[in-house]
């Protein structure tokens, strides 16, 4: 088992040049949100900023765009079309797409997904696994195996886990080194584990 550490991550990322600009380093489009569930969206785009990307879109549905309009910072919010193929136009530019954090369950967001997914066309799905140090599996770990098997179900695409028992204490590490107070560690922590176990989980494919 490889640690995961500061001077690791800076080391697999590639080096900048000097008179690069946010168009230079790549695409992300979040697709999510809903009424009251906001902070998911949000929280996923600021993470697609802070590990480098150059520009980052997040589309919500319209009734919740103000709310995260005024949160997104650096990523920039904006009402997702209701049309799919319009949604699709919005999409394509992006080199990675998330989808899903916060999203509803309306049959236009079931649309818009399987739309989304027949167009990319992607290999498979990664999922975040939560285990006990010693190891074990526990409820969540339970119905995050229902959840992935029922999407694979439905879509065809294959899925894999990724154990993400130490990202979380990982991720509270690198924040207690940077000072940050408990209190501000809010929002934050799952953020960056979801990068470390993916990260983690990239690595591990290559190495194969």
């Amino acid at each position: 088992m490889e640690e995961i550490t500061a001077a690791l991550v800076r080391s697999l990322l590639p080096r900048r040049r000097q008179d690069g600009h946010k168009g230079s380093f790549g695409r992300v489009y979040v697709y999510g949100g809903s009424v009251g569930y906001t902070g998911a969206p949000v929280f996923a785009g600021e993470a697609a900023v802070r590990t480098g990307s150059g520009l980052v879109f997040v589309g919500v549905p319209e009734e919740a765009y103000p709310v995260a309009a005024a949160r997104c910072v650096c990523a920039m919010a904006h009402p997702a079309p209701a049309d799919c193929e319009a949604l699709l136009e919005r999409v394509r530019g992006c080199g990675a797409v998330l989808i899903g954090p916060g999203l509803g369950r309306s049959l236009e967001t079931d649309q818009a997904v399987r739309r989304l997914l027949e167009d990319w066309e992607p290999e498979l799905f990664v999922c975040g696994l939560p285990k006990t140090l010693a190891g074990e599996e526990g409820s969540q770990a339970a119905r995050i195996r229902q959840a992935a098997a029922a999407i694979s179900k439905a879509s065809g695409i294959p899925h894999v886990f990724a154990d993400e028992r130490l990202s979380s204490a990982e991720a509270k590490r690198s924040l207690r080194e940077k000072g940050l107070s408990e209190r501000a560690m809010r929002g934050k922590v799952d953020m960056i584990a979801a990068s470390l176990f993916l990260q983690s989980w990239l690595d591990e494919r290559a190495r194969a």
